[in-house]
C-alpha cells in the first residue's frame, strides 16, 4: 500500500506539467465561448474542450523537446535509491506539499491564459460600449465570432510566450518531484 501511494503521488507530480496546461486550455476555452465543443480525451477518460486538446498536444511536443521524458525516467530511477523499497516508515508531512503543488498548477494555468483573458475582457467591454452607443446592433450575435477570432489570434501571437513558460513549467515540475522524494 505504501509503494502504491508513493507511486501515485510521484505520478501526479509528473503530470503536473500537463495539468497546468489543461487548466489553461479550460480557462481559455470557457473565456472564448468554446466550452460547448467537447471531445473525448482517452488519456483522462473524460470530455475536454477543443482548445484544451490543442494545447495538450502542443504541450506534449514541447515536453518531449525539452527532454521532460528524460527527467521523468531519471526521477523514477532515482526514486528507488532515495525512497527505499519495502521500508515500513512513511513521512506523512511530505504529502502536505502536494496541496501547494495543486495551488501552483492553478496559478500557472491562470498566468498562461492571462493574455486571452485580458483580450476577451477588453473586447467584451468594447462590445458593451458599442451596444450602448448603437442600440440597433445586436451585440449578443456579433460578439461571439469576434471573441472567438480574437482569442485564436491571441493564442497564435502568444505561442512564443507559451513555449518559454513551458520550459519554466518543466523545471517547476522536476523541482517538486525531486523535493517530494527527498522528504519521504
Amino acid at each position: 500500500a505504501r509503494e502504491t501511494f508513493i507511486g501515485f503521488s510521484l505520478g501526479f507530480l509528473m503530470r503536473m506539467f500537463f495539468f497546468a496546461v489543461s487548466v489553461m486550455g479550460e480557462i481559455v476555452s470557457v473565456t472564448m465561448g468554446l466550452s460547448a465543443a467537447q471531445l473525448y480525451n482517452p488519456a483522462m477518460g473524460s470530455q475536454s474542450n477543443v482548445v484544451e486538446q490543442f494545447e495538450l498536444i502542443l504541450a506534449t511536443l514541447f515536453f518531449l523537446s525539452f527532454n521532460g521524458h528524460h527527467i521523468f525516467i531519471s526521477g523514477m530511477v532515482q526514486s528507488f535509491t532515495t525512497v527505499p523499497v519495502a521500508s515500513m516508515s512513511l513521512n506523512y508531512h511530505a504529502f502536505a506539499t502536494i496541496g501547494s503543488a495543486v495551488q501552483e498548477i492553478i496559478v500557472i494555468g491562470l498566468k498562461m491564459s492571462a493574455p486571452v483573458l485580458v483580450a476577451v475582457f477588453m473586447t467584451n467591454i468594447a462590445m458593451g460600449v458599442l451596444g450602448r452607443a448603437v442600440p440597433q446592433i445586436n451585440v449578443l450575435v456579433t460578439s461571439m465570432p469576434v471573441t472567438v477570432m480574437l482569442g485564436l489570434v491571441i493564442l497564435v501571437i502568444t505561442t512564443p510566450l507559451f513555449v518559454s513558460e513551458m520550459g519554466g513549467l518543466v523545471n517547476v515540475m522536476a523541482e517538486h518531484f525531486f523535493q517530494f522524494m527527498k522528504v519521504i
